[in-house]
């Protein structure tokens, strides 16, 4: 069985990835990801590692992702332990491109991480930064993403939010935020806990 962490990246891609179209089928974006996209998609550091901006892959993480705010400092690990129902292992941070720069962060429990599994919502804690496409403005990025919203979101600290099945956007003070729990898990347990995730993180920007 793959390990969940390895999961983890494949949802924070397909957030991205889901903004990305949102924005394009509000007619508001091009394909603005033609020559800054990297073959590798980012440059993953474990959070430990003491440097926030991570430049060892190359010039695609500088594009726009190192303005950025890192998701692993916006919430204490006892935050997510406490969200998580158990001690929290080190997060692992990542920054990426794949047409749009973001930053991202994960946790999951060290019970989890020794016996894997895709049963609940508490298992991944997934939190995410994004910067707009070059062509775009951050009010114009927002306003055409929260357009394909499920319902909008009242989330304390936050200036903006919204739904997406599983996935919570939120935007403060010109930041956008994008959150899960588990595997993108849509229930109400997994959207309290990601509920949580992102009014903490909204509180520390």
């Amino acid at each position: 069985m793959q390990d969940i962490r390895g999961r983890r990246a494949q949802v924070l891609a397909t957030a991205a990835v889901a903004v990305a179209l949102l924005v394009g089928a509000a007619g508001c974006g091009g394909g603005s990801s033609d020559s800054s996209s990297s073959s590798d998609g980012g440059t993953k550091t474990s959070q430990d590692s003491g440097d926030k901006t991570s430049k060892s892959g190359g010039s695609s993480d500088d594009a726009g992702s190192g303005e950025l705010p890192n998701p692993c400092d916006l919430v204490p690990i006892e935050k997510a332990s406490e969200i998580l129902g158990g001690e929290s292992a080190e997060p692992e941070a990542e920054s990426g491109t794949g047409g749009l720069a973001s930053k991202s962060c994960s946790w999951q429990t060290q019970a989890s991480i020794d016996d894997p599994t895709l049963d609940g919502a508490g298992h991944v804690l997934l939190l995410q930064t994004i910067s707009p496409p070059e062509t775009m403005e951050m009010d114009d990025f927002w306003k055409a993403s929260a357009g394909a919203a499920d319902e909008s979101a009242d989330i304390d600290g936050c200036d903006e939010a919204f739904w997406l099945g599983g996935l919570l956007s939120a935007l403060k003070d010109g930041v956008y935020l994008t959150a899960s729990a588990g595997l993108a898990d849509s229930s109400e347990d997994a959207k309290a806990s990601v509920t949580d995730l992102v009014s903490t993180a909204c509180g520390n920007i």
